[in-house]
């Protein structure tokens, strides 16, 4: 083959893999990566308490092993040493910040599911609906008071921090007060979370169960 015969040959080849790239962009593709507002609202009211129970998961755990290092930290602590301890409060924010996420979540669920289905207990149902009504609500209720006591406490830091406008003794009550609220709020999010993940899990087994016991 001669020098000129193999050069056409490689010139054909490439204007046949350029003309084929350029030909992708017409291509319509058998799927589209755009979701449409309902597709949004119904993923959410389908696998919200999953992920709802998934947020608390990861705060739990994240609390866990911050438990250890605290201990840890408040002994080391006692000599001077606070690194430990400060290591195992950012530990724990980290776990707050979780919390805060799930109580995002939870609202935002919450209000997808009214938009989409009404209020709650709006209609006579079962059981297991009054109980789901029930749960999403004290859930919408607590992931509140804790947004709120979040906002509540940055505002206080940032009036101490930035003017002089709050008084150091009115400071000292309002704040432990809001960390009190917080470690309340959460604990009742939390428990609530896994309460109304576990029955979700029982009542899908059962109709797993009751399912087969058809066929």
């Amino acid at each position: 083959m001669s020098v000129s015969a193999a050069a056409a040959r490689d010139i054909n080849h490439i204007h046949l893999l350029t003309s084929k790239d350029m030909s992708l962009s017409k291509l319509k593709l058998p799927f589209s990566w755009r979701f449409t507002d309902k597709q949004i609202q119904r993923w959410f009211l389908t696998n919200s308490i999953w992920v709802e129970t998934l947020l608390a998961v990861v705060s739990v755990g994240i609390w866990i092993v911050a438990l250890p290092i605290i201990i840890f930290g408040t002994f080391t602590a006692v000599g001077g040493d606070t690194s430990i301890l400060d290591v195992g409060m950012i530990i724990v924010a980290a776990g707050f910040f979780s919390v805060t996420l799930l109580a995002v979540y939870t609202i935002v669920s919450t209000v997808l599911e009214i938009r989409h289905q009404g209020l709650f207990f709006d209609q006579t149902r079962d059981i297991a609906s009054v109980a789901h009504d029930g749960s999403q609500v004290l859930k919408t209720i607590t992931s509140g008071i804790f947004l709120l006591c979040i906002l509540g406490y940055i505002v206080v830091l940032s009036l101490n921090y930035f003017t002089e406008l709050m008084l150091t003794t009115r400071s000292e009550a309002i704040l432990p007060l809001l960390l009190q609220l917080l470690g309340v709020s959460s604990f009742l999010l939390l428990a609530t979370v896994f309460i109304h993940a576990f029955g979700a899990f029982v009542l899908t087994v059962f109709d797993v169960a009751i399912g087969a016991d058809d066929e």
